[in-house]
């Protein structure tokens, strides 16, 4: 307890070593992430049950300044690791979806770029692949730019992993072909729309 409340010190600093104090907090969780991948589940049921809240707070706090320090926590926290071992903090990158701030730019796409993490994983993790490709393909027409942008990019990286294997069998990663299908079927709808409504002629 006394650990996390150095680490909510160190977050909560607004002096201008705030950058800094938000690196040296990054590289600390990516360690405890790292190092804990051998604990007991209870041991673990301990630590992400502490570093949720604690993540969560970060998460929705991301400025310029910090966001790739906690994008590099990530990175390094998971690299080159089993997904297996990595279930909580894949879980939690997940459910970063379920928290997008409806009118802040600049916190849905760094949030966005935090999932994005989750490349680390390549093909080893399909289901979760599923799941982003499903809630970002709902989100492509979202009113602003940059986000669509970067839902692009997440959307890329899940279909990234659409292969064949040598034995012929598809993947149970999210389908190219099945995407650019409802892709084209949502440009027809447009295309639809507008020849009944034209918009108007600007002068």
């Amino acid at each position: 307890d006394n650990f996390m409340d150095d680490l909510y010190i160190l977050i909560h600093d607004k002096t201008k070593k705030q950058e800094g104090s938000h690196r040296v907090a990054a590289e600390i969780v990516a360690g405890m992430i790292r190092g804990s991948k051998h604990w007991t589940l209870d041991m673990l049921d301990e630590l992400w049950k502490k570093l949720t809240p604690f993540l969560n707070e970060v998460c929705t706090n991301l400025s310029v300044e910090t966001v790739s320090h906690w994008g590099s926590c990530f990175k390094y926290g998971m690299e080159d690791e089993d997904p297996r071992r990595m279930y909580r903090p894949i879980e939690f990158l997940r459910s970063l979806m379920n928290n997008q701030t409806m009118g802040n730019t600049f916190l849905e796409t760094s949030q966005w770029s935090l999932i994005q993490k989750l490349s680390n994983f390549e093909w080893r993790i399909p289901a979760i692949w599923c799941a982003i490709n499903q809630y970002a393909n709902e989100l492509l027409d979202h009113p602003y730019k940059a986000i669509r942008e970067r839902i692009a990019s997440v959307l890329g990286t899940s279909l990234s992993f659409d292969i064949k294997l040598p034995n012929g069998q598809s993947t149970r990663h999210p389908n190219v072909d099945q995407f650019i299908d409802s892709i084209r079927e949502r440009l027809d709808q447009a295309i639809r729309i507008y020849e009944k409504k034209p918009l108007g002629k600007t002068i």
